[in-house]
């Protein structure tokens, strides 16, 4: 009971975004026409409208990517909302979405559709070295082993094809921004 209360708790931001993913799957499973609606386009977003830099992270294109994102964002999203509290973590988040979409809008094959919370996961792996960095925890061979364990499979993920390294890419470089300044 005590890790659950923990849970529920401690990482009520997180386990927001979650449950804002999963429904938003839900309805993207009942409704098919969701994902081009709110998905990004790799085109000016003049075209397309520029709420679809935000909803696109909260979509996701199959029960398996929906779970993996969720299982990372558990993972990493737990600990960067302890280390920074609810305000600081939810500008990551936010920075991390907007320079995620920023990045596939202007580094993607023109008409290429992008969902997921990838990007902001990546972001939130920014954010964690950007942690490293700012206690100096960087430096302990055992921390930069830990970066590189997490680091290296999700860069290799992210030369896969069909997955955005451009969403990657701007989501790492926000989070690591806005976590330099705010861890």
């Amino acid at each position: 009971m005590r890790n659950y209360r923990r849970f529920v708790v401690d990482y009520k931001t997180t386990n927001i975004l979650i449950g804002i993913c999963i429904a938003v799957y839900i309805l993207q499973t009942l409704n098919p026409y969701i994902t081009g609606q709110f998905g990004l386009y790799a085109a000016p977003l003049s075209q397309q409208g520029f709420y679809r830099i935000i909803t696109c992270a909260f979509l996701h294109g199959s029960l398996n990517h929906l779970l993996m994102n969720m299982a990372s964002l558990y993972n990493i999203g737990t600990y960067v909302e302890e280390r920074l509290g609810d305000p600081k973590y939810l500008l990551v988040i936010f920075v991390s979405i907007l320079t995620s979409g920023t990045a596939v809008v202007m580094l993607s094959p023109i008409g290429s559709l992008t969902v997921g919370f990838s990007g902001v996961i990546f972001g939130l792996f920014g954010a964690f070295i950007a942690i490293m960095i700012k206690s100096g925890a960087i430096k302990n061979q055992a921390v930069m082993t830990t970066i590189l364990r997490m680091l290296v499979p999700n860069i290799i993920i992210s030369l896969i094809p069909g997955v955005s390294w451009q969403g990657h890419l701007g989501g790492m470089l926000g989070g690591l921004l806005v976590g330099l300044f705010v861890a």
